[in-house]
């Protein structure tokens, strides 16, 4: 089970990581500059997602939403804050008394 304590600063990491990754897909509009602040941002998205992943991992709490969301996040490229609503959606999962099967 995740505590609130536990949760605020694991939400925002992804919050900043999502915002970076935004930042860093509108950079690349830009020929020359776009890529090397979207690079640095990418990277530092995969490091937030392997903390974020083994946090869940160690807490006990199920990994689906966080592993279908950061699929999901990858196929659209960072854009959309995938990655915060699946920190989110497994937070509420895991505070229910009943557990979804």
């Amino acid at each position: 089970m995740i505590s609130l304590s536990e949760f605020i600063p694991m939400l925002v990491l992804a919050v900043i990581s999502d915002f970076l990754e935004l930042a860093g897909s509108l950079f690349l509009l830009i020929p020359a500059v776009g890529i090397a602040f979207w690079l640095p941002a990418y990277i530092f998205g995969l490091i937030i997602s392997t903390i974020l992943g083994i946090w869940i991992y160690i807490t006990g709490a199920k990994m689906f939403w966080d592993i279908s969301m950061s699929i999901a996040d990858s196929i659209t490229g960072g854009i959309l804050p995938l990655r915060t609503i699946g920190i989110v959606l497994t937070y509420i999962t895991s505070k229910r008394k009943k557990q979804i099967k």
